[in-house]
């Protein structure tokens, strides 16, 4: 039996491994940056039938150990389906167990989401019909796309999606499949949507930072959510994208996340912004109300507190794009651990739950776009 990482994204450091009765392991930081240390993802070879008990030593030295408390790790022994495996933490070292079926089973912080298939989403956008292009290439070779759908007029209201800023969190990978496949289907809400606006996507902003398996930080180290106001230099991704949008504008922004700590799917919008106006206001619960109606898994009871107005940290995409276009602009949040409200124990927040509420964004754009000054074509 033995430890492997020899796939996109593993991250996993190997104290012991003799035995599968007695895995010890250390979660590493992010390749750049010490002070991320959350995502882990690694491979377990030769203990089909075997009783496995795995120990994560330092899981209560990560950036995040409140995370872990009613965390259960996913679990995949076909690399397919993800289920949730029986864990516990208890002074600050995280403990599971398993019985695998395959000689090859996989287990991660979350179910990842890979780079390739982003690729593939994107190539089955382009098929579709939907206008796809490079907005850069990063350092390490990997494409930032963006995927255009819906009306090609300048009359149309810009509406702009973009997800895993944050490597590690690829419940939004899963979010941006379920968005895309109800777009391209034969959905009435859909073809609603597409027939008023523009619906400008970015899948993956940090396509380095997946593969290396960093938690937070692209391959610089950078946390990309911190560099809208003014990109460095080593923040392209960012820089890229700020430029899509400032020439094309901007009416809707949402900005798709992972929450390690909070059970709930949840929104942050823009309060803190100097400039905020009641009529922004109007429209978030407006939107809250839509997004309700259309998951029974979003909730607005939990969640980040509200900026002091005037306080708003514009180098946060979402503040920024609310700042820069007066757009109706969230940061939209689902959790690693399970969806409180709506527990399930055997898959907690899984890959299928986040593709469902992807789908949903499609009706709840859609009875926004009224009050994005939409017209139908």
């Amino acid at each position: 039996m033995r430890i492997a990482t020899d796939f996109e994204g593993a991250r996993i450091e190997v104290l012991a491994a003799e035995s599968a009765a007695d895995v010890r392991l250390r979660v590493p930081a992010d390749p750049k940056h010490v002070k991320f240390r959350q995502w882990f993802a690694f491979a377990v070879l030769g203990a089909a039938g075997q009783a496995l008990s795995v120990a994560i030593e330092n899981a209560g030295n990560c950036t995040w150990p409140r995370a872990w408390m009613g965390y259960q790790v996913c679990a995949s022994h076909d690399g397919q389906r993800w289920t949730r495996v029986p864990t516990t933490y208890a002074d600050g070292v995280l403990r599971f167990t398993d019985a695998p079926t395959s000689d090859r089973a996989l287990y991660a912080y979350y179910p990842p989401y890979s780079n390739a298939q982003i690729a593939a989403l994107v190539s089955r956008a382009q098929s579709a019909g939907a206008r796809t292009r490079t907005l850069v290439e990063t350092p390490a070779g990997h494409e930032v796309s963006l995927i255009e759908l819906g009306r090609n007029d300048a009359e149309a209201p810009a509406l702009w999606i973009i997800a895993q800023q944050h490597p590690g969190e690829h419940m939004a990978g899963h979010f941006v499949e379920g968005f895309v496949e109800r777009l391209l289907s034969d959905d009435a809400d859909a073809r609603k949507l597409l027939a008023g606006a523009t619906i400008a996507l970015v899948p993956r902003m940090n396509p380095d930072g997946v593969a290396l398996g960093a938690h937070r930080t692209n391959a610089a180290g950078l946390d990309l959510n911190r560099q809208w106001l003014a990109p460095d230099v080593n923040a392209p991704e960012v820089a890229a994208v700020r430029t899509a949008m400032l020439a094309r504008g901007c009416a809707f922004f949402l900005d798709v996340h992972g929450d390690e700590a909070l059970p709930y799917v949840f929104v942050q919008g823009t309060d803190g912004l100097s400039m905020r106006t009641p009529h922004a206001a109007t429209l978030e619960t407006a939107f809250t109300a839509a997004l309700g109606k259309a998951s029974p898994d979003f909730q607005t009871v939990h969640g980040y507190p509200k900026d002091p107005a005037g306080k708003a940290n514009l180098r946060i995409a979402s503040n920024w794009a609310g700042d820069t276009f007066d757009a109706l602009s969230f940061t939209l949040e689902m959790p690693f651990i399970d969806n409180a409200n709506a527990p399930d124990a055997v898959v907690g927040w899984s890959p299928e739950r986040s593709r469902a509420l992807g789908a949903a964004l499609v009706p709840t754009l859609l009875a926004m776009l009224p009050k994005f000054g939409a017209t139908s074509v």
